[in-house]
Parts: C-alpha cells; structure tokens; sequence
C-alpha cells in the first residue's frame, strides 16, 4: 500500500514556496531573538507545569519549546510595512484581509470556523502576519475542509485558498527586507549556514 499522491488540484509548487519561506522566518525569527515567552513555564524551574506533574517528561526537557513571537516582529517592522508601496505587496495584504483566512475550532465536539479578527492594539503588520500564521496552521495541520471532507472541496474553495497562499508568499516576500538581522539569518538559513 502507498501513501496517496499530492492531489493534481493543489499547485504543489506553491505550498513548497510558502512553506521554505515561513519556515525560514520562524527560524530566523527565533534564531534573532523573537522569541515567545513561555504562558506555563514557572520562574523557578526552567520548565512547564506539565513537566512538573510528568517526572519522566521533566528528566526529559531541560527547557521550554522555542516559539518564533510574530507578533513582536509585527510591532517591530510595523512602521516598515506602513512604507512598502509595491502594488503586487498592497494588492496581497488587501486579499488575505478579504479572504480572511479563519482558524478550526471544537466547539462542544462539533468542528466549526471562527474568524480570526483584529485584535485591539493590535498593529497592521502583526494582524497580517497573525493571519499568515493561520494560513501555515490550516495547510500543515489538515483537516481544513468545509463541510465533511476533500470529496466535498468545491473548485471555488480550492481558487481561495490557492489565491491564499499566493497573497502569502507575496507578503512573506515583501517581509524579507524590512529587519536588516533576521534578512541576514534567512539568507544565512538559505545558504546552508544556520
């Protein structure tokens, strides 16, 4: 038996693209000091409080799971971003706003969709990569599908989503100039140097 292949209807360079570039940045974004402080770590112990109810877990991480912070990025290059005026950069930041990607929620056993909205305070440019952050979940996580199951995608939802992560790789690509240190770290990442 084989794993079946990659459906014809997913432009599998596309999804290659957006994922080399996300990953890219989440590496370089941890590697350049953006990183997520830990919401269960106790000051004390260096490690979550799951590890302290797991003794074996606890043996086994000498730390807290290193978390790329996006939105930190997002206030830093902020002002950055208000500037790029390419019309294929403004172009996609307006479509993933309209297209809204939205994040799977379990509400009470049922999978439904919830809106992923602007937070208040929150800055443009850390609410466009919040949903650029929803785009990678949904892609790598699976189970995105409306209403029962990939048989069921209808080839309007599979032009959004393509328009989706197009609109993303735009945007991840405009992102790329604007922090002098981690474009170092990704074109240090892309040379094999990281």
């Amino acid at each position: 038996m084989t794993f079946p292949a990659f459906p014809d209807s997913i432009d599998r360079n596309l999804v290659f693209d957006f994922f080399w570039m996300f990953s890219a940045f989440e590496c370089a974004l941890k590697r350049g000091d953006f990183l997520k402080a830990s919401r269960n770590q106790s000051p004390d112990s260096g490690t979550d409080n799951a590890d302290r109810r797991c003794p074996a877990h606890h043996q086994q991480r000498k730390g807290r799971a290193a978390e790329a912070d996006w939105d930190k990025f997002g206030r830093v290059i902020d002002s950055e971003f208000a500037k790029l005026k390419s019309p294929a950069f403004l172009t996609a930041v307006a479509r993933i706003k309209c297209l809204s990607p939205q994040r799977q929620i379990n509400a009470n056993g049922k999978l439904k969709w919830d809106p992923v909205k602007k937070e208040t305070g929150e800055t443009d440019a850390a609410y466009t990569l919040h949903l650029l952050r929803t785009v990678r979940n949904n892609l790598l996580h699976g189970g995105k599908y409306p209403d029962g199951g990939p048989s069921r995608i209808a080839p309007v939802q599979i032009a959004r989503d393509k328009e989706i992560l197009g609109a993303a790789v735009i945007i991840l690509d405009g992102c790329y100039e604007l922090h002098p240190d981690i474009k170092r770290l990704i074109d240090d990442i892309a040379r094999g140097c990281a």
